[in-house]
This record gives C-alpha cells, structure tokens and sequence, in this order.
C-alpha cells in the first residue's frame, strides 16, 4: 500500500503535532505501507499565494486513487483546493485539534479558521484524532458523522528507570510553547504566590513561534521578581529533555486547551507527577493517581494545588507512585504505527 502524507513546515520541529506525525510517518512501512512525504510551506494556517500554489501542483500529480493524509495545520487552507479532489483521491484528514479553538485568536480569526476547516472535512472520507475530547469536540462543533472520526492516540517512550532527583529544592519541569494557549502567565503567576517555598523552574519550548506572545510571558517574570528563579531554555534535543525530566520532581502545564497533551503524557511515561489543568483532553490524559488538575486560568487554584505537592509529603508520595504506576497505560509508537496503518486499511476496504 502506498499513500501521500502533507505536513506543512519542517517536521523536525519539537512540538506535539509534529513528533506525532514524524512518529506515524516512520512507523508505517513496518505496517506494509509506503509513504510519499510532501512537505509545505511553514506559512500555514496562513498561506501565501505561492504556498497554495505550491500544494494544488503537488496534488493534481498524485495519482487518481491513491491516500493522501492532511495534517490539520494545512487542511483548512486547502479546502477550496480539496473539492477538485475528493472523488479521486482518498482524503483523510489528522487533527491534533480544531485549530479556530486555538487561545487568544481573535474572533474573525478563530471564525476565518473555522469556516475553512469545516468545508475542508466535509470533503474527507476519514478523520483521524489524536483523543477521544478532539473526536467529540469536532462532532459538536462540524456535525460530522462518528463512524468516519477514529481516535489514534499519540505513544511515548518508556522510562526503564527512575531516578530520585537530589537537592532542597523541588526542580519544576514546563514542556510548552510560548504561545497563549500555553498558559505560562497563569503559572508564574501561581509560582509569585508561592515564592516562600524551594523551587526553580525551567521552562522549555519554542521562544520564537509566537515572538510578542513570548516578550509577555518573559516582562512577566521580571514584573514579578522570579528572574532567578524561572529559566527559560528554548527547544532542545529530545536526550537533553529526557535528562531534565529525570532530574525534575514535577511536571507543570498551565494549558487553556489540549487536544491530547503529549508533553504531560511524556512527563508520566518518564515517572514524573502532573500539576496542571482540566482544559481539554488533559482529564483524560492525567488519571487522578498521577495529577492534580485544576480549572484552566485560575492563579489561585493552581498556586494551592502546587502547595500541596511543596508542603504534604504524604500527597507527593501518592501522586509519584500513581505517576510511576501509570507509565505502563501508554502505548508505544509501535502500536501506535500499528493502528493508524489499520484505520487506513479500513478506510480502502470499506471503499
């Protein structure tokens, strides 16, 4: 079996859609399937001319009946494009999540984008979702059929084992963009009401996605004091990563929305505990032995649940063993290969 794959951007880019993709895209030949990877312009959601140009060339030269697979940072954009398509090819579109429910777009934007995705799904015959939260958010907001949305959750890699971190002071790990939807302003926040208590933080992720999101997140942490106290080191190796998890004593994430949260699946599969929110997919991802999980937005809730991990010995204890106990409820990237070849499979037979 053969099918074409669009990715937009490089996808070497350490962001959770993107591991997700360059996972899926690596594993499939051991499922029999060969795969086409056309690369688009990184300019998407927000294409120019050219970039558009560029992908409607791409798709009048594959070949009629074959698969192609639009990841869902390009799919939008593409919707005027796919509707001279879609009888001739089998589209199936991959959503990490709706991108119009991106934090703090503004609402012709969010509006725009939605609008673009929705004619775009219309035209697919599979969607594939990376949770169970995404599925049902695009049914309630599309009105798209169930039985054409399957969920093929992200994998990780398995820690084979965990080291206890030294020191007096509790080493606070953030796995995230710069970008809104991240929350970070919401965390350093809740850390300023706690800066009586023995912490560093160190935040990783890209600095440059989002530039004036970023310059917000950095004047905060100034405009509170905590300079010395929060580190920021940018994108890194997924080896460098792995030895901040092992040294670090808890996994934080402020998110406003996750459609599956990669970054806190990691942190679990690396032992680690879990202080974050209940936005999106994040109640499914964390179980309650591993986390504490608190309304997105909330300084105050999320400064008293960190608290509790700092001040009750007991509660800690707890949510280490339960993070530690859950690592072997995630699936590798195997398996994960495994049933995305499946889904596509499926989706040919069934015609």
């Amino acid at each position: 079996m053969h099918i074409n794959f669009f990715v937009p951007g490089d996808i070497a880019t350490l962001t959770g859609g993107y591991i997700y993709d360059r996972n899926v895209i690596e594993g499939l030949p051991q499922e029999g399937i060969c795969v086409n990877l056309h690369l688009l312009d990184k300019g998407f959601p927000f294409p120019s001319p050219s970039a558009l140009a560029h992908a409607a060339d791409i798709l009048r030269n594959i070949p009629e009946g074959e698969t192609l697979v639009i990841d869902g940072l390009a799919l939008g954009p593409l919707h005027e494009i796919l509707k001279f398509h879609a009888r001739r090819l089998h589209l199936v579109a991959l959503i990490h999540h709706p991108l119009s429910q991106e934090t703090g777009l503004k609402r012709d934007v969010a509006r725009f984008l939605e609008l673009q995705e929705r004619e775009a799904l219309f035209y697919c015959q599979r969607v594939i979702v990376t949770s169970s939260t995404t599925r049902l958010s695009l049914i309630k907001a599309y009105n798209l059929v169930e039985g054409n949305i399957r969920v093929v959750e992200p994998g990780v890699e398995l820690a084979r084992q965990f080291p206890t971190p030294v020191g007096r002071e509790f080493r606070l790990v953030c796995v995230a963009s710069l970008v809104p939807r991240k929350g970070h302003k919401t965390l350093i926040e809740a850390l300023s009401l706690l800066s009586d208590r023995p912490w560093m933080l160190t935040c990783v992720g890209d600095l440059h996605r989002e530039p004036a999101s970023a310059a917000e997140v950095l004047n905060c942490v100034r405009k509170v004091g905590l300079d010395q106290r929060i580190k920021f080191v940018g994108t890194l190796s997924q080896a460098t990563l792995l030895k901040h998890y092992r040294r670090a004593h808890l996994f934080v994430l402020a998110s406003h929305h996750e459609g599956y949260g990669m970054a806190l699946a990691e942190a679990l599969s690396q032992g680690l505990p879990i202080v974050s929110t209940t936005a999106g997919a994040i109640v499914c991802t964390v179980p309650k032995s591993a986390g504490l999980l608190v309304p997105p937005g909330n300084v105050f809730a999320l400064a008293a649940a960190l608290a509790r991990f700092f001040d009750e010995p007991r509660c800690r204890q707890r949510l280490i063993a339960g993070a530690r106990g859950s690592r072997w409820k995630r699936r590798s990237w195997e398996a994960v290969a495994y049933s995305f070849a499946s889904e596509l499979k499926q989706m040919i037979n069934d015609g």
